[in-house]
């Protein structure tokens, strides 16, 4: 059904903040982490996102071309 869809849209998109956050947290410079490396992790943060949010887009799209 629609909403189990976007239930599970929002699922993966949560998992993949919290992995890219794991990933951050257990790479071994993050005491010391430097701007850089910050930087590059908001970055990969966004992309992620719009990927999820373009991926759900299609989605949409795709259904409502079905009706």
């Amino acid at each position: 059904s629609e909403a189990s869809a976007q239930f599970n849209m929002l699922t993966v998109i949560t998992f993949n903040i919290f992995k890219s956050i794991g990933d951050l947290l257990r790479h071994p410079n993050f005491m010391e982490s430097n701007e850089n490396e910050m930087r590059r992790f908001e970055l990969k943060l966004v992309s992620v996102m719009r990927q999820n949010i373009s991926a759900t887009d299609q989605k949409n799209t795709a259904r409502q071309d079905k009706v």
